[in-house]
């Protein structure tokens, strides 16, 4: 029964990203903040043993390999979001032939929702944790995505090879290079390029949209790609984070300055995915920086 349930709060949470209506909106909208409901109920029970499961319609008509004992699987199995309005602002903005760059791709969420959108484009997906990028890759073949090309490193502002700290958390995707005082599950090399040295490579006319969330790595890897920002102008979605950025040894301030000097602009996503111009960063959230 709770398979069914689920099953339908995804259907329905699916249909709020492609509708114009209000009306139809409003009515999908029960739906969801009921699956959300749901969603915080049973997050207090999560951090068992891991519960692969493999839902078969993540935004609306795909299939995602999750782990419903996590947090952002629980997440993606009762709502089928992770993150709501950042996937209602890409709905609009993502156009057939765009490219995108997912810096953190995690299990694909965001790879394959981009993906399915960019008949005629390209994502560059980045995972440098193997268990994880394994997973990123079955949900690319689950879906027989051709147009997703993974790459097996992270990204930072030199060529580097760096220790990755796994922790015993509800939270998936919390792996970082800077772990603070958090003592770690297990500790795994790994190798970081610069995403301009990356791109140099292929033969693009276009780089459009490029989402950053690496635990605290997000203004080193920022650094390494300035030939890039002068040459394509892409939108960016960092995640801010207040916490992390302190273990690695900045601050927010140090991002939006960064931003700054090149002529973008901070953006927060409101409701039904429209943007407005943010005057203060937030200590934790997705912030758009759009060129000016």
């Amino acid at each position: 029964m709770s398979e069914l349930v689920a099953r339908f709060f995804r259907w329905n949470n699916s249909k709020l990203v492609i509708t114009e209506n209000i009306i139809t909106e409003k009515f999908f909208k029960t739906f969801f903040w009921l699956s959300v409901m749901v969603y915080r109920v049973l997050k207090p029970q999560l951090a068992g043993k891991s519960s692969y499961v493999t839902i078969h319609n993540f935004d609306g008509n795909l299939s995602l390999k999750i782990d419903k004992s996590r947090s952002m699987g629980a997440a993606l199995y009762w709502t089928g979001f992770h993150e709501f309005r950042e996937f209602l602002f890409l709905h609009r903005y993502l156009k057939p032939e765009m490219v995108f760059i997912d810096i953190g791709a995690n299990l694909g969420e965001y790879s394959l929702f981009a993906a399915k959108r960019l008949s005629g484009g390209k994502v560059f997906a980045f995972e440098p944790l193997p268990s994880i990028r394994s997973v990123l890759e079955q949900n690319i073949n689950l879906n027989g995505f051709k147009n997703i090309e993974v790459f097996p490193f992270g990204l930072s502002s030199q060529e580097e090879t760096m220790v990755i700290h796994e922790f015993e958390d509800v939270h998936e995707g919390l792996a970082t290079l800077f772990p603070g005082g958090r003592q770690s599950r297990a500790v795994i090399a790994v190798e970081l390029k610069k995403l301009d040295d990356v791109i140099s490579l292929y033969k693009t006319n276009r780089i459009d949209f490029i989402k950053v969330d690496i635990e605290g790595a997000e203004l080193k890897a920022l650094q390494g790609c300035r030939s890039l920002i002068k040459i394509y102008s892409p939108v960016f979605m960092v995640e801010i984070n207040e916490e992390t950025y302190k273990a690695a040894g900045y601050v927010v301030d140090d991002v939006l300055d960064f931003f700054i000097k090149v002529n973008y602009q901070p953006y927060q996503i409101k409701k039904r995915g429209f943007i407005k111009k943010c005057e203060v960063l937030p200590a934790f959230g997705n912030i758009l920086f759009i060129p000016q």
